[in-house]
């Protein structure tokens, strides 16, 4: 989970934190960015799933995976076509990558310890603050403060996505700690 969870930071601190002087080499990294928050949902769905016993399990883990290699292909596809990374969000990517959050919210209700209701609000949440206030056509500067040039409602999404993270992390610690502890 945490290779996951670094590999969708760095893919989206690239996209951020680089000055892109090309509008072709911005398309790449905004491509980078969604390939990785993809790959990122899939690694947290195999961390919970792969290990548990069932049918369902595998099921899901694998759908994850086939979902992401789609979503990759199709993103790439349309780079290649020299579409607009961020309108094609809009369409059917923005439902493959909706996919693979229910996928997780699926994932994470199934946890032992977690609370089932933080599993199921916590990353729809995020994802309809940033379709409503973070997103780059977004009319709204939302309810949060915003300091114009330096902080934005996206940079709000990624605290509440970090903050998923982190309660996703300590469950994982509650889970395997005490398998730890017996070695």
């Amino acid at each position: 989970m945490m290779v996951a969870t670094c590999g969708g930071c760095i893919c989206s601190a690239f996209l951020h934190c680089v000055p892109w002087g090309q509008r072709n080499w911005e398309q790449r990294a905004l491509t980078i960015d969604f390939i990785g928050i993809c790959a990122g949902l899939t690694g947290h769905i195999f961390s919970w799933e792969w290990d548990l016993q069932g049918f369902y399990s595998k099921i899901l883990a694998g759908a994850a995976l086939l979902n992401c290699l789609l979503y990759t292909v199709v993103l790439l596809c349309k780079l290649y076509q020299e579409q607009e990374m961020l309108v094609a969000l809009r369409g059917f990517s923005g439902m493959q990558l909706g996919l693979q959050l229910a996928m997780l919210v699926a994932a994470q209700r199934r946890m032992r310890t977690m609370p089932r209701v933080l599993a199921s609000i916590g990353p729809p949440l995020a994802l309809a603050y940033f379709r409503r206030f973070g997103a780059f056509d977004a009319e709204e500067s939302g309810p949060l403060p915003v300091l114009a040039g330096v902080w934005s409602p996206h940079e709000w999404y990624h605290l509440m996505v970090a903050s998923v993270h982190a309660t996703q992390l300590s469950e994982l610690h509650k889970i395997e700690a005490p398998e730890k502890e017996k070695i």
